[in-house]
Parts: structure tokens; C-alpha cells; sequence
């Protein structure tokens, strides 16, 4: 269970990130709308508010609270039957 809450709340917390590296990635060239995280937290902020840094993220985490859960819980369990 913590390894699940450890994952959900990494994740949260830098899912916004996630969100403004994609839009930059997806943004390239001559006509890049954003040359940086600032400006492009700005824009994203003014244009489709504050929580659409978050558009997405239930479905990320639906795949990583058992995927961090399952993954702690198996290195827990091996590092247990490695020490005895």
C-alpha cells in the first residue's frame, strides 16, 4: 500500500511537468509557441487554466498505483529471501 501511495504521489506531483514536456516537444521549430517551462506554464495557465495541467492524470495513475505497488512490493519481498 505505501509503495502505491509513494507512486500516485510522485506522479501527481510531477505530472504537470509531464504535461509542459510534451506541449514543448510537440511545439519544435521556427513557430514554437513555448522556448521554456516558464513561459509555457504561463500560457497553458492564461489559456486553459490551472488544472489542465492535470488533464490526463487519472488515467496515468490508474497505471501506476499497481504498477509502483506491485514493483515495491517484489523488491521487498526478494530483498527478504536474498538476506536469508
Amino acid at each position: 500500500v505505501a509503495g502505491a501511495a509513494a507512486g500516485a504521489t510522485a506522479t501527481a506531483l510531477t505530472y504537470p511537468l509531464d504535461v509542459l514536456r510534451a506541449r514543448m516537444a510537440v511545439s519544435l521549430g521556427k513557430d514554437a509557441v513555448f522556448d521554456g517551462y516558464y513561459r509555457a506554464l504561463r500560457h497553458v495557465i492564461r489559456t486553459e487554466g490551472l488544472l489542465s495541467l492535470w488533464s490526463g492524470a487519472r488515467v496515468t495513475l490508474l497505471g501506476i498505483v499497481p504498477y509502483s505497488g506491485l514493483s515495491f512490493s517484489m523488491f521487498e519481498t526478494m530483498k527478504a529471501k536474498v538476506k536469508d
